[in-house]
């Protein structure tokens, strides 16, 4: 994966990307809190990108004062989501995250929005998922990168997705 968003080529992407509130409504099971994707904005074969929108740390813990997150766990659950798309697009699974390669930490985050990019070579099978994920600042600069991310699904986790919730920002 690139380090510099703006250089990153996602071979055949499909002419029509999926829309994020059919996503949350049909296919993932995140509450208000979680649903951290913005925009899908390219999604083909090799993989998916788009855009991302953490919250700051008051509007997760109670009196959090003058702390910052170490990682972000709105932030990193909100881009491997794009995992989760790409696999329910093209696999017709659910997948669940069980584990990764590495982990590499580049800059701290520099505001709230990022870009994201899941990377997904053809060697996926049987409901088993690996990835690499790159998550970029605004400004398009790597923040982090993850390695081998892992999933295990099956279609069966696929009836999670059409729970009835709440949507971010919904009245």
């Amino acid at each position: 994966l690139p380090l510099q968003y703006d250089d990153f080529v996602l071979p055949n992407p499909e002419p029509e990307t999926l829309t994020v509130e059919y996503v949350y409504r049909n296919w993932l099971f995140h509450g208000p809190l979680f649903q951290g994707i913005s925009s899908i904005d390219k999604i083909g074969t090799e993989g998916i990108c788009g855009v991302i929108n953490a919250i700051s740390i008051d509007e997760c813990l109670k009196d959090a004062g003058k702390e910052r997150w170490l990682i972000d766990p709105i932030m990193l659950d909100s881009a491997m989501q794009f995992a989760g798309i790409w696999a329910r697009h093209y696999m017709d699974i659910t997948v669940l995250p069980v584990g990764f390669g590495k982990l590499s930490l580049f800059a701290a985050p520099n505001s709230n929005n990022f870009h994201v990019i899941v990377s997904v070579p053809n060697e996926n099978k049987n409901g088993e998922l690996l990835c690499d994920m790159a998550i970029y600042n605004e400004d398009g600069r790597i923040v982090a990168l993850m390695e081998k991310l892992g999933g295990a699904g099956s279609k069966s986790l696929n009836r999670l997705g059409s729970q009835p919730k709440a949507l971010r920002g919904a009245k």
